[in-house]
């Protein structure tokens, strides 16, 4: 290996005056010192070839597989319950979580996508088109660029906001609603709010 080692620029500051100074020895800057010189980073590799690793990028349905179970179909309907369907933008919002998790959801995704669309009200259904409401178009023409965990916690937060604003503004039942929800899943909050009162 003692043929690769460069007494020359042996120092930091002189590799870095040999790499802005002289083009044709760039391939000699930056390397890492040794006790008789400097190594090459191409020597150091072709000396200790490295085995080849496979890097797995995860999928969505490798993440939802065995780890989407029953505790976040709950929250999934917890969170749809809550939120207000009669928004244009929380209804596409909603549309666009539900079909991120439709890997890990599978055909329930489209269920859910309809009957929550389903509890807008006749305004909200008067207010767009046809065409644009009709919830199984807009389902598949969604794309979502998001994953299945950011889905799950944009529906738990648009959830926690309506919980929030229904315990200030919904009826009886609305309230009781939105307690159970935030006791559920928003624990910290939930206690924050009962202390304050």
């Amino acid at each position: 290996m003692t043929e690769y080692i460069d007494q020359s620029s042996r120092l930091i500051h002189q590799q870095q005056g040999v790499y802005g100074t002289a083009a044709e020895r760039v391939s000699q800057a930056f390397r890492i010192d040794h006790r008789a010189g400097v190594l090459s980073a191409d020597a150091l590799l072709a000396a200790n070839p490295e085995k080849a690793v496979k890097t797995v990028v995860p999928t969505a349905r490798m993440l939802c597989a065995g780890t989407f179970g029953e505790v976040e179909r709950c929250k999934v309907s917890s969170a749809l319950a809550l939120i207000d369907a009669n928004e244009y933008s929380s209804w596409i919002k909603v549309g666009t979580c539900i079909k991120a998790l439709e890997s890990c959801l599978g055909s329930v995704a489209l269920g859910l996508w309809i009957e929550f669309s389903e509890r807008g009200g006749g305004d909200a259904k008067i207010r767009n088109d046809q065409r644009q409401y009709a919830p199984e178009a807009v389902f598949a023409s969604l794309k979502p660029a998001i994953t299945p965990d950011v889905a799950l916690g944009s529906l738990m937060s648009m959830a926690k906001d309506a919980a929030v604003d229904l315990l200030r503004t919904g009826d009886r039942e609305q309230k009781l609603s939105a307690l159970v929800h935030l006791r559920t899943y928003h624990r910290k909050l939930f206690e924050e709010l009962r202390g304050a009162r």
